[in-house]
């Protein structure tokens, strides 16, 4: 058999089970096994009546504003981040290779600008041998740096919106109005 030991609050201490402890602290009730399991699966929504020792079911309490605009933030993150808007964007790319990305839209933009150094050169004109298109080191900057303005842009696209959700989020003062952003 199962039992509960409690405080004068009602708030339970601890279960005990007669056939693994020998001595089962005071006061206790005795619980069936559907109350026992419904007491460990849920202790915080579980309490004994003092007055009559009987177990009862206290109510969930409501979530505050504070922690529904924190879950709401962290749906927006997952949204962004978790669900691989980004990560779907750059096509699954590590990010090694998304720094790399950067340098080479940085080092075609050089190249473009004919600022580029004997060594931005040699670096692309080594990519072009390996990559086997006949490209020029100015075709594969060209390419490099419309890649690089398109994903800047797309992150930007992202970003901003993350940002206006965020903001959007901390200014309701209510969950219906939380709610109705999330609409």
């Amino acid at each position: 058999m199962k039992f509960a030991h409690y405080d004068d609050n009602g708030n339970i201490l601890g279960f005990y089970d007669n056939g693994i402890h020998i001595d089962i602290p005071e006061p206790n009730i005795l619980l069936s096994e559907k109350e026992w399991k419904g007491c460990v699966n849920n202790p915080t929504l579980r309490k004994i009546y003092v007055a009559s020792a009987t177990l009862i079911e206290i109510a969930k309490p409501e979530p505050s504003l504070d922690d529904i605009k924190h879950a709401t933030k962290i749906r927006v993150n997952d949204f962004t981040v978790t669900v691989s808007v980004r990560a779907k964007l750059t096509g699954y790319a590590d990010q090694y290779k998304l720094a790399g990305w950067n340098d080479k839209s940085q080092r075609a933009n050089r190249v473009i600008t004919n600022t580029a150094s004997d060594a931005d050169i040699a670096i692309l004109q080594t990519e072009c041998d390996k990559r086997g298109k006949g490209e020029t080191p100015q075709d594969l900057a060209k390419n490099q740096a419309a890649k690089g303005q398109a994903l800047a842009t797309a992150v930007a696209i992202i970003d901003g919106m993350e940002s206006a959700a965020l903001a959007a989020i901390e200014s309701k003062r209510s969950e219906n109005t939380l709610a109705a952003l999330l609409d």
